[in-house]
């Protein structure tokens, strides 16, 4: 359909803007400086998970975490297997195509 001047169906308004999600919100506040320490929030909570991942015994959520966002996660191997039942189809060189024309009458 092409574009035509003063067409009634024309949304002069645009996309209405997109609300804020929780994400973008969580990044605004990590980014406020806390005035007692002059550093950002998002740097304290590093720091917090930093100590509670190298204490002793180390909280094992951290070290995760850590290791998550600094060596990425290991890819996840799914392995699915499944048993054809061939029925009719005993034919190697019929194509799927061609055994479905002949078991639906189509040819």
């Amino acid at each position: 359909m092409a574009f035509t001047k003063n067409d009634p169906n024309i949304n002069r308004n645009g996309r209405p803007p997109k609300e804020l999600a929780i994400a973008d919100l969580l990044r605004a506040e990590s980014l406020e400086i806390d005035p007692n320490t002059g550093k950002a929030k998002r740097e304290l909570m590093i720091e917090r998970v930093w100590d509670l991942a190298t204490k002793q015994p180390p909280d094992r959520w951290a070290v995760e975490f850590i290791a998550d966002r600094t060596e990425g996660r290991p890819a996840q191997t799914i392995i699915q297997t499944t048993e054809i039942d061939h029925g009719e189809w005993d034919d190697v060189n019929e194509t799927a195509g061609d055994y479905l024309n002949r078991v639906l009458g189509m040819n």
